[in-house]
């Protein structure tokens, strides 16, 4: 074996593992069938065009055939992740069709004519944590189509 056809294929595994992160899920109650939590960019791949803030940890990753899950903590308070995600799911081409909003928590619902999304940022101690849902339109979040209902 020489150093060429060594190098590279352990380059490469080094590079996968620095991008792999195994999820703490202890105090979650997380079905058997979630994926585990990869570097930021493939979450962003998953979500397709939402987002991530920087300086986040993500928590949990959920993905169907149809739609995607993504919880993350924050350092950043609520209302400037909701100010993030009221400018940014715009100029993304989200149309905002309704918030709610508390003192502990705001929901965020879009829409595009494919898809929907709802980004739920709970307001912490040390910051927020938030909740994305995103998916096709024409499916509920438990994978069936609404026009079979």
């Amino acid at each position: 074996m020489n150093f060429f056809t060594v190098i590279p294929p352990l380059f490469l595994l080094m590079t996968l593992v620095s991008c792999y992160r195994k999820d703490n899920t202890e105090s979650l109650s997380v079905p058997a069938y979630v994926q585990e939590v990869y570097c930021q960019q493939d979450i962003e791949y998953l979500l397709g065009d939402i987002t991530l803030p920087l300086a986040i940890t993500i928590t949990y990753v959920e993905r169907s055939e149809h739609c995607v899950m993504v919880k993350f903590n924050s350092q950043q308070s609520l209302k400037a992740l909701r100010d993030f995600y009221l400018l940014d799911c715009e100029r993304l081409g989200w149309n905002n069709i309704s918030n709610f909003s508390n003192k502990q928590q705001t929901k965020l619902v879009f829409e595009k004519p494919q898809r929907v999304s709802t980004i739920t940022l709970f307001d912490t101690e040390t910051g927020c944590s938030v909740e994305i849902y995103a998916g096709e339109r024409t499916r509920s979040v438990y994978g069936s189509s609404l026009n079979e209902a």
